[in-house]
């Protein structure tokens, strides 16, 4: 399932959790304001996603568009 980047603003603004799985550099580059860095060795957001799904986390979303996205809509960052 992916959501819309503002989708994912308002999830993280609900108390929702951002799991950004870029790399740490990518992530300390700039990132979603209260996102968390859990880079997983070059996989990307869709595989990452799949993973956590199949390990029984439930309510898992990818974020269309990604951090391109996010930053495009001029939503807050964190460097």
């Amino acid at each position: 399932m992916s959501v819309p980047v503002r989708v994912a603003r308002e999830l993280l603004q609900a108390g929702h959790h951002y799991l950004d799985i870029r790399t740490v550099d990518e992530f300390n580059a700039g990132h979603p304001t209260g996102a968390v860095n859990g880079s997983q060795s070059g996989r990307r957001s869709l595989m990452a996603a799949a993973e956590l799904a199949a390990a029984g986390f439930t309510g898992i979303t990818d974020v269309e568009g990604g951090f391109s996205l996010w930053l495009q809509n001029r939503l807050p960052v964190d460097a």
